[in-house]
């Protein structure tokens, strides 16, 4: 097992991208497979905390893989920083010998790099960022400033009830567009249930589902792996929410005979 950051080949320099793939898809399989060892993904975390992020909170990219169609929608040290600030939210909690302050102040210094680059976010890294910040601090202004302006960018089906992302073609629509259900779904847990969230999980559900092929997955690996996971924690919650009882009500009654 490594004991080094992840590359393509052992000869080749590691990738920021690649690390944070590869600690994102793990960590995932550590919920399935708890025994499974999780020290080369908590070195990959050290090396991203410690080497690749610059002193004003970006993460930035040594050294690309190979071939650039592997990393979608990345196309800048903005939407690489998202993607990375997802990363880090969702593997730190397994990797119990890192500092949980060196972590928090990672992310902080990500989320203040994010309002200096807010007019610069693309519809991607914008529903990267607004993911990462609900889960992170879902109670905070920040969170919903992105939200607000990711859901200003969003694409109408009026005709189907359907609402979605556009980005980068098939594929890269439907990973936004998970990422902005992610982020919706984390809105709406921070919030009493209310008849906004429904309809606007709802309505973005509805387009992913109606982008599955015959197999039961996507485009491609990446949306793929985002898209069921988007899916299932939106199906977890709904079925878990409860509908606000109705309020109370005073009857009189007056019996006269």
């Amino acid at each position: 097992i490594a004991l080094r950051p992840f590359a393509v080949w052992h000869s080749y320099p590691p990738s920021t991208w690649l690390n944070a793939l590869v600690i994102k898809t793990f960590k995932e399989a550590h919920v399935i497979h708890p025994g499974l060892d999780t020290q080369p993904l908590c070195n990959a975390l050290t090396w991203l905390l410690d080497t690749q992020q610059a002193d004003d909170g970006h993460f930035r990219e040594n050294k690309h893989v190979i071939h650039r169609e592997m990393d979608g929608l990345i196309d800048g040290e903005v939407s690489l920083t998202a993607y990375v600030a997802v990363s880090i939210q969702e593997v730190g909690e397994i990797c119990p010998g890192i500092n949980p302050s060196k972590l928090l102040e990672s992310k902080s210094r990500a989320f203040d790099y994010f309002k200096t680059k807010v007019a610069q976010l693309g519809k991607y890294a914008l529903s990267l960022a607004s993911y990462a910040i609900w889960s992170e601090i879902p109670g905070d202004g920040l969170a919903a400033e992105f939200y607000d302006r990711l859901w200003e960018v969003r694409t109408e089906d009026a005709a189907n009830n359907m609402v979605y992302w556009s980005a980068g073609g098939k594929a890269g629509s439907i990973e936004t567009t998970s990422y902005a259900l992610l982020a919706s779904v984390r809105r709406a847990k921070s919030q009493p249930l209310n008849e906004e969230n429904m309809s606007r999980t709802k309505s973005i559900a509805r387009w992913l589902i109606s982008q599955r092929n015959e197999n039961g997955g996507f485009q491609a690996t990446a949306d793929t792996i985002v898209g069921l996971q988007a899916m299932t924690e939106y199906m977890e919650w709904i079925t878990n929410a409860q509908v606000p009882a109705p309020p109370a009500t005073n009857l009189e009654i007056s019996l006269r005979s």
